[in-house]
């Protein structure tokens, strides 16, 4: 069984962490696809002897650069896991598990080797209770980012596992989009599907998997004889989604309901694996620029820019050349620019703080509303919700038509795979 992850140089600390913790859990080194321009990380990897790597550029995918290019840096990483996942199961080991960067093992894996002598998918679920007390997350946020948790999935090689990669292969590739709007939560959104089109899937509730800012509020945490329990059983390993080192008092950036409370296992939990992070190196790794980030002029991508390749069609020959016709394009229609922009982004759970420039949006949309009649101005915000969606925005600066078609799943439409 071998254990996998996927990073982004920024994220070496994260993989040096996790890879201390396999070693120790007695399940060999870590394997790190490196989802990073080969050509500007390849020297910070020179002297990382914590677990073995490849980079992405290497393990022949054909669309490499356009996924590179439409994809943010958190997309294109979700975006390699099936791709990843084939290459390992038919090159090194036939049973696989891929666990997130951030993720820490504390005990070996041993529920999760025994499931794969019966089944051929495992997956966890965010949560295995209803939730629903005015904090987050909630059910609703399970319905819009998905029922398991892709931060861990185990598979074997078999029939039905080659033609579910093949399957979640072709979404990723052409949607893997954080795009809850549109339905899609890069690559893993996709999976709450699995169960339903495929078979030898065993959705594994244990308590000391995956545990995380989703589903502590029904998990435990206790220790005992220096081991961490999970409602009394192992913690097996344990997800630390949303942690900042430079907030170790906060659980997760993520989440509204759990606090870190003076002398509890979680605050413990939390603090060394901050620890850890610091002393693997984070405050230096995470200041790596991200090499698909720029132009071959060292110009930044737009996110707007990376919308307008799946507009633009596939005959672009490299969206990163500055001088294709594709990006004189783009900066004719005002999608492109030189340098990075200092914005963050905007959700429901960071909004407070851009309350100044709601209040007069809001007072422009009142305006509105008296000037074209409510009914009217229902219908141009259910517009602009669609524009907002996929590269609608894109087409519509670029002059195009807004294209509603879905497409095509080129892996089954033909004979490749008999269904």
């Amino acid at each position: 069984m071998k254990i996998v992850t996927i990073i982004s140089a920024n994220y070496l600390a994260y993989a040096k962490t996790l890879a201390l913790s396999v070693k120790k859990a007695d399940h060999g080194a870590l394997l790190v696809l490196i989802a990073d321009k080969k050509a500007s990380c390849k020297e910070k990897l020179e002297y990382i002897s914590e677990f073995d790597y490849i980079f992405a550029e290497d393990i022949g995918i054909q669309s490499i650069h356009e996924m590179a290019f439409k994809y943010d840096i958190t997309e294109f990483n979700t975006a390699l896991k099936p791709f990843f996942l084939e290459y390992v199961i038919n090159n090194i080991n036939d049973r696989v598990v891929y666990l997130d960067p951030d993720v820490f093992v504390y005990e070996r894996l041993t529920p999760i080797q025994d499931a794969l002598q019966r089944s051929s998918i495992l997956l966890t679920p965010h949560s295995t209770t209803p939730i629903m007390d005015g904090l987050r997350p909630s059910d609703i946020d399970f319905l819009r980012t998905g029922v398991f948790n892709l931060g861990f999935i185990a598979i074997k090689k078999c029939d039905e596992v080659k033609k579910f990669l093949c399957w979640w292969k072709s979404r990723c590739e052409k949607l893997c989009f954080n795009d809850t709007a549109f339905g899609t939560f890069v690559d893993q959104k996709w999976i709450d599907l699995v169960p339903c089109y495929f078979s030898k899937v065993e959705i594994l509730k244990i308590a000391g998997l995956n545990v995380a800012y989703w589903n502590i509020h029904e998990r435990t945490l206790s220790k005992n004889n220096g081991k961490f329990l999970v409602n009394g059983e192992p913690l097996y390993f344990f997800h630390y989604s949303g942690i900042d080192t430079k907030k170790p008092d906060d659980f997760s950036k993520h989440q509204s309901r759990t606090s870190l409370t003076s002398n509890s296992s979680l605050r413990e939990l939390v603090a060394s694996y901050i620890a850890l992070l610091l002393e693997n190196g984070i405050q230096i790794y995470q200041m790596i620029p991200y090499g698909f980030n720029y132009l071959n002029d060292g110009s930044y991508i737009s996110p707007t820019a990376r919308r307008a390749l799946v507009v633009y069609g596939d005959t672009v020959l490299d969206p990163f050349d500055s001088k294709e016709n594709f990006q004189l394009t783009l900066r004719r229609s005002g999608l492109q620019c030189d340098q990075f922009p200092d914005v963050g982004s905007v959700n429901t759970r960071n909004f407070y703080k851009y309350r100044k420039f709601a209040k007069y949006i809001n007072m422009m949309i009142r305006a509105s509303a008296f000037i074209f009649g409510a009914i009217r101005m229902f219908k141009l915000i259910r517009y602009f919700s669609i524009v907002s969606r996929e590269s609608h925005y894109q087409s519509i600066l670029l002059g195009q038509e807004m294209d509603f078609s879905h497409p095509k799943d080129r892996y089954f439409l033909g004979n490749n795979i008999d269904r």
